[in-house]
């Protein structure tokens, strides 16, 4: 930890539970998992700011498990395959059919599932006075990842993007809209017209 802080020239303690990274071409922070972010309420307030939670993902635990599940299947693939492959004694090119099989389906669909839904908002703080948003998405490790912007940031979508109802920056997110309460949020936030608003 005091290497940590004469690398970034700062003094006092530093915070275990958040570490913050600056991007230098956007306005957009992220910060490791908190420790109260799966026990936090809709409704209650970020111990690491102003910020109230406004929305959770209902389907958070099922992709989490998945993610967890999968991944545990490409540790397995990665080093059980090379094994089998050294030990069996099978013929050369059963050893190539069973590398080209096994090898994509035990590693690369853990890839794709995170593509497909590495958008997936699990948590949603907002803070109304500095109109700022943080919202709570899965890493590759099923960790949780907090990406903070500014309410102006957020973008329509403009073209098709696998589970995404908002963007920012580029990047896809996707919310189920009905368990955002704020309606004025929710307007801003999927760019609705009001008569869009149910």
């Amino acid at each position: 930890m005091a290497s940590f802080s004469r690398v970034f020239g700062c003094t006092g303690s530093v915070q275990s539970s958040a570490l913050v990274a600056f991007s230098s071409c956007c306005h957009v922070r992220r910060i490791s998992s908190f420790s109260s972010l799966l026990s936090a309420k809709v409704g209650g307030r970020n111990d690491s700011g102003n910020f109230d939670l406004v929305y959770r993902g209902p389907l958070t635990g099922a992709v989490r498990t998945v993610k967890i599940f999968s991944l545990s299947t490409c540790v397995a693939t990665a080093v059980g395959l090379p094994v089998l492959l050294i030990f069996s004694k099978i013929s050369l090119i059963g050893k190539l059919s069973l590398a080209c099989v096994m090898g994509p389906v035990g590693i690369g669909t853990t890839f794709l599932l995170h593509l497909f839904v590495r958008g997936y908002v699990t948590s949603m703080w907002y803070n109304q006075t500095e109109d700022r948003l943080r919202a709570s998405t899965l890493s590759l490790l099923a960790s949780s990842v907090i990406s903070e912007f500014m309410l102006h940031d957020v973008d329509a979508v403009q073209e098709v993007k696998v589970l995404a109802s908002f963007t920012v920056k580029g990047k896809g997110y996707f919310i189920h809209p009905e368990l955002i309460h704020d309606k004025n949020l929710l307007q801003r936030l999927l760019h609705l017209q009001p008569t869009e608003m149910k």
